[in-house]
């Protein structure tokens, strides 16, 4: 995978272009090879909110892979930018099928996910939810969908007290810890809505 931003010390305009291509404000910062091996195919990223952590996942490898930036600077102010894997997370026991399944089967997925302050990383496999301290592979929680197939999942409010997930037909609300009552407009509800009930 990769990330875009401007190289400290250069401007975007002093790149040189061929003739007929397009301007662009950014420039390749950083880039990675085959993160999870040759035949590894990444079907899913989560960069975490100060960028310095990353999660990616793939089918192939039936893992997740977590990687910290490195960030150097040459003696002319040339950022240079390195990724390094902390450690390699396989699929636990009976996902890995769920995995396979869901997973990258259609383009747009996003079933990994930091929460807002970046503490908790959110894995789905299918109808799962996986929740991890990423500072030390620590399973924290794992939580169903009650059968609905997650193709997005997202941190829903600053405190991470509610997951927002969705598929194709359904959303849902889920509280990643069991309904701690933090939410100021939610309080202890969790709810689905189906989709095809609307035509």
């Amino acid at each position: 995978f990769s990330f875009s931003g401007t190289a400290k010390g250069r401007k975007p305009d002093q790149r040189k272009h061929r003739r007929g291509d397009l301007s662009v404000s950014y420039e390749l910062v950083s880039s990675m090879a085959s993160p999870h091996g040759r035949e590894g195919e990444v079907c899913a990223l989560a960069v975490s909110p100060n960028g310095d952590t990353a999660c990616t996942l793939s089918r192939q490898e039936d893992a997740f892979r977590i990687w910290s930036k490195k960030t150097t600077y040459s003696q002319t102010g040339v950022a240079s930018v390195m990724w390094k894997c902390l450690y390699k997370v396989k699929t636990p026991a009976g996902f890995a099928n769920l995995l396979s399944d869901n997973t990258g089967s259609s383009p747009g997925q996003h079933v990994v996910e930091f929460s807002s302050d970046g503490s908790v990383l959110s894995v789905c496999y299918g109808t799962h939810i996986t929740l991890w301290d990423h500072t030390n592979a620590t399973l924290l929680n794992s939580l169903t969908s009650n059968g609905m197939n997650i193709q997005h999942v997202h941190f829903l409010t600053r405190d991470d007290d509610y997951l927002l997930l969705s598929s194709e037909t359904e959303i849902a609300i889920k509280s990643p810890f069991g309904g701690s009552g933090r939410s100021s407009y939610l309080g202890n509800d969790e709810w689905s809505v189906d989709m095809t009930a609307f035509g």
